[in-house]
């Protein structure tokens, strides 16, 4: 479900701009396969490279790139901010925080794997990013977001930040209630929306 949301906030904002800044929103595939890519490893296939090269071009793109996260059930959202030169955590229920933290510095460093392979590359080409040494930006746990009053609802709070979120502030708030509406909206949104193969029904109600 979290994966088909993604796909469809993409596909109704191809060329997603905020704050003046390019943004790609990412799918959950790619930030679990960082966390287990490390600097040691073997060398790696061309075919290998060609797809991290691939993947590298396609973050450099933009500004920011949001990367859904999970740490055991709980959903959070890490926003790589090229333009602050930070990696911006936001999180919906502060007792992950350790947890989180952790992880989100091992998906950093297989990020850094994607990156490097384009570190030679001419910088002209990928003048969005100051540099493309992540392992030392700032990680920053944002404080002040919404935060779930339930065990159940990490991965739609995580979802409204994803569609919120402008690098510096949510562009909307929303609160638990809402977040209960969201979730009794988001199947209908799903099955409803242009981009769904299986689309059987017309006009999906608004979030």
């Amino acid at each position: 479900i979290v994966d088909a949301r993604i796909h469809d906030m993409r596909g109704k904002i191809p060329d997603d701009k905020r704050m003046f800044t390019n943004v790609y929103l990412e799918t959950t595939h790619m930030p679990a396969r960082f966390q287990y890519t490390q600097r040691h490893e073997a060398e790696i296939c061309e075919e290998e490279t060609m797809h991290r090269r691939a993947v590298a071009f396609k973050y450099v793109s933009h500004e920011m790139v949001f990367l859904p996260m999970r740490v055991q059930t709980h959903w959070f959202l890490v926003v790589v901010n090229a333009y602050l030169r930070t990696v911006q955590v936001l999180n919906s229920d502060k007792q992950f925080v350790g947890k989180i933290v952790q992880q989100v510095r091992n998906m950093v460093e297989g990020l850094h794997c994607y990156l490097d392979i384009i570190q030679n590359d001419e910088k002209e080409d990928y003048h969005r990013w100051k540099d493309f040494n992540v392992k030392t930006w700032d990680i920053d746990m944002l404080d002040g977001l919404p935060q779930q009053e339930d065990r159940t609802s990490s991965g739609l709070f995580m979802l409204k930040y994803m569609e919120h979120w402008n690098g510096y502030r949510l562009q909307k708030g929303f609160t638990q209630n809402l977040i209960d509406e969201f979730r009794s909206k988001l199947a209908a949104i799903l099955v409803n929306s242009v981009f769904n193969e299986e689309q059987t029904m017309k006009g999906s109600p608004e979030i």
